[in-house]
């Protein structure tokens, strides 16, 4: 538990992070207090000296600034993820569109005498027409079935037609 020179930064960081016991941080506290502080921590001896002399006055407005720019680089960080991943998402969802229209590659409709090619343009006809289509092959296996139960006993071949009636090959 002995701060030094060489391990004070890690030391540092445990207590930004609050991995730090009361006695490893009253050690911090007098580490601070002494003159050989590595140049690169200097800016946090206000902040233990704060703490070190039990917080009664505010703390001083660089130490704020230090933990404000800690928060700061977080939240940047969390905005970027963030970022990219709703840029990735719509780009997944933008090129799976396409592979749902793959099958229609080379449609086409023709509007006020313009040729239009673009999928998600022409998708809302072609499923119209799919639509009308199935309609339309339902209504005719209802004729077929209403005209063969209309005539039960005479089967469905007109005379002369029929397997029993097909040239040989």
């Amino acid at each position: 538990m002995n701060i030094n020179k060489q391990n004070a930064a890690q030391w540092v960081n445990r207590f930004l992070e609050g991995e730090t016991s009361n006695a490893e941080e009253q050690e911090l506290y007098r580490f601070f207090r002494e003159d050989d502080v590595p140049s690169e921590l200097k800016k946090y001896i206000p902040m233990f000296n704060w703490y070190a002399d039990g917080m009664k006055e505010p703390l001083p407005q660089h130490c704020r600034g230090i933990r404000m720019k800690h928060i700061f680089i977080r939240m940047s960080i969390a905005a970027a993820i963030l970022l990219v991943c709703g840029f990735g998402i719509k780009f997944y969802q933008y090129y799976q569109q396409d592979d749902k229209y793959e099958c229609y590659e080379g449609s086409y409709i023709i509007r006020n005498g313009k040729k239009i090619t673009d999928m998600k343009v022409i998708m809302p006809e072609v499923q119209k027409t799919i639509r009308y289509a199935e309609l339309q092959e339902r209504k005719v296996k209802e004729r077929i079935k209403s005209v063969s139960s209309d005539n039960p006993g005479e089967g469905n071949n007109v005379k002369g037609e029929g397997p029993q009636n097909l040239p040989l090959i």
